[in-house]
């Protein structure tokens, strides 16, 4: 029962800080913001390609590329410098050179770096690009395999090819997958991607780390809050125990109010997938951080030092995490780092067992941030 009076203390003063009020209202109008850009046609991604031949399979895949609608616009060009051009200044955000040799590289299986990739290091789509690339010479390629096998297997003698293949096109695209979410694995030696989970509105895949990050945000902000506590000697009263649980509490609350207005957000502005496992993961995230930042305080004695270290673990995780642009695609050596930022652990988490581990995670880690907090106030007070 204290300990809840602490928590209506602590919220009462959190929500008199007009700051803190204005980071919570700038959440949903982030989200709506994002919703909303995500769906004008300026925002599309801007893929060139280039066809050096006028094989049927290879034109058909640029026509298909070319017919897409949606936040993804392919832009024909008439020669490879025009491609490089596009991507060099920018007014294409990668771009593509399907080869005229293409399908005898595909019968002989020889197809590794068949398609030339062109990209920049502000590209940040660009495995995506990628996806629909590989995806739509998957498409017109296993047509053309399933079309010589129904010609040559004699059931439809009494049709003529033309028949065949304009009956059999409408079949096969009636049987492709077509929805908001597509998985696609592959693997050469330039691109090692896992399932990319792509929805129609591509500004809307950065908006889940970038309500990660103001989670994390919050639980920092908290922390800052927590040296200033300390240092005005709120807890100076206080036991060893309840010194820890009041720090934990400075911080969890703030980061825990934050997590309620994003998980609102989300179902307002229709981010969320699967309630289920925002809720989970966001709760597991909201424990992880609260228990972070308080091992943080108990390490760095200095509010000014803590301060200073800001700008890395922001900055950190934006660019290996990644939120925005992931860094170790330029250098994969860096791809370790990632796991030093929390956001990454909730951008991992795309499924109940996955956020169910990081739910346990993060009180885990809690707890033995408290226990940590607790062994150090019970020393300093036996000095």
């Amino acid at each position: 029962m204290r300990y809840l009076n602490y928590i209506r203390v602590f919220s009462k003063r959190l929500f008199l800080k007009p700051l803190y009020i204005l980071i919570l209202f700038m959440i949903p109008i982030l989200a709506f913001s994002i919703k909303y850009f995500s769906l004008r046609e300026d925002t599309a991604l801007n893929i060139a390609i280039y066809n050096e031949g006028n094989e049927e399979r290879t034109v058909g895949m640029t026509d298909y590329l070319l017919a897409l609608d949606g936040n993804i616009k392919f832009h024909k060009c008439s020669s490879t410098d025009e491609v490089y051009d596009r991507v060099k200044y920018r007014k294409s955000d990668s771009g593509f050179i399907i080869p005229a040799d293409l399908s005898e590289r595909a019968e002989k299986g020889v197809t590794l770096g068949a398609i030339a990739c062109i990209t920049s290091p502000g590209s940040t789509m660009f495995t995506v690009a990628k996806e629909f690339v590989i995806t739509a010479f998957l498409q017109t390629y296993s047509f053309d395999i399933l079309l010589d096998c129904t010609i040559n297997s004699g059931d439809f003698s009494d049709m003529s090819e033309e028949q065949i293949q304009s009956e059999l096109f409408d079949y096969y695209n009636q049987n492709l997958v077509s929805d908001k979410v597509f998985y696609f694995n592959y693997e050469n030696d330039y691109v090692q991607a896992e399932n990319i989970s792509l929805v129609p509105n591509l500004l809307i895949n950065s908006a889940v780390g970038i309500f990660a990050l103001f989670i994390f945000i919050t639980s920092l902000a908290g922390t800052i809050t927590l040296y200033k506590d300390c240092s005005d000697g709120v807890f100076v009263l206080y036991k060893p125990l309840q010194k820890a649980m009041l720090s934990f509490l400075d911080i969890a609350i703030p980061t825990f109010a934050c997590y309620v207005i994003i998980i609102i957000a989300s179902v307002i502005g229709s981010f969320s997938e699967n309630i289920l496992i925002d809720l989970i993961r966001g709760l597991g995230f909201t424990f992880l951080c609260t228990g972070i930042c308080l091992i943080l305080k108990n390490l760095i004695k200095s509010s000014t030092l803590f301060a200073s270290s800001l700008p890395v673990l922001l900055i950190g995780s934006m660019l290996f995490c990644p939120v925005f642009i992931d860094m170790s695609v330029f250098i994969p050596r860096l791809s370790t780092l990632k796991y030093l930022f929390p956001v990454t652990y909730y951008l991992n988490c795309q499924n109940i067992f996955s956020s169910a581990i990081l739910l346990l995670y993060g009180i885990v880690f809690s707890i033995i941030a408290i226990i940590i907090t607790y062994r150090m106030e019970k020393y300093y007070n036996g000095l």
